[in-house]
């Protein structure tokens, strides 16, 4: 990692995530557990003893969440000791670590494996690296859930540039591209929409299509996705 990331990531909380959240306590997190379920929800193991992690998990938002689902193996790595210290006051099983490294320690022995809005702080090279290392972490069936910035959005520049450690955006197609490039396979992607209700819902349901009219006036009758950030699910084995 380049000096100036390990820089920021030492005070990644105290700089960045701390002025945007409600507070690192259990009730706080418990706010979030509906965000979770809908966007995870659906795709986790059946099995609650399945090997979770979170990747990049911050202050345990997801881990917690996981963990009040009744997952007993669920936890979480990443790079910011700050992060990490509240996620631990927490009570949460999360570790400082380095991505690459913590997955390569780990071969086959993981079910499922979670990074929201971690990919984009990575140089290419290292998202190939990521992936590759995350894919043989992975045990026969296991899946690997992504949410990153997405570029094809009309504002996928806000995401892009809302934290300095911030590298890279993506589309559908690139998000992909680098699944199948580093040996997933049944690679799905899909929006991530906020689960707006009443007349905020109805506002953003038109304007998404408005969206999608003008790249189908640009570009032909197509597949787009237009929400901030876009997800992607793949498998580890064919």
């Amino acid at each position: 990692m380049s000096d100036y990331r390990r820089d920021l990531y030492d005070r990644y909380r105290t700089t960045h995530t701390a002025q945007r959240d409600d507070g690192a306590t259990a009730e706080a997190h418990a706010r979030r557990f509906p965000i979770w379920e809908r966007l995870l929800g659906p795709h986790l193991p059946r099995n609650l003893d399945a090997a979770i992690l979170d990747c990049g998990c911050g202050e345990g938002y997801i881990v917690s969440w996981l963990r009040a689902r009744g997952y007993r193996a669920a936890a979480g790595v990443d790079a910011s000791a700050e992060e990490v210290g509240v996620a631990q006051a927490l009570g949460l099983p999360v570790e400082r670590g380095e991505l690459s490294a913590t997955l390569a320690a780990r071969t086959a022995s993981i079910d499922f494996l979670v990074f929201r809005n971690v990919l984009e702080h990575l140089h290419k090279a290292e998202v190939l690296a990521v992936l590759d290392a995350a894919r043989r972490a992975l045990r026969p069936g296991g899946k690997v859930w992504i949410q990153v910035p997405n570029a094809e959005s009309p504002f996928g520049a806000r995401l892009r540039y809302a934290d300095f450690t911030h590298e890279l955006a993506f589309t559908q197609d690139s998000i992909a591209q680098v699944l199948r490039a580093t040996g997933f396979a049944a690679v799905r992607v899909a929006p991530v929409r906020a689960g707006f209700r009443g007349l905020r819902g109805l506002l953003w349901k038109g304007m998404e299509a408005f969206y999608k009219l003008m790249l189908t006036a640009e570009l032909g009758k197509g597949k787009y996705i237009v929400t901030q950030d876009l997800c992607a699910i793949a498998d580890a084995d064919a």
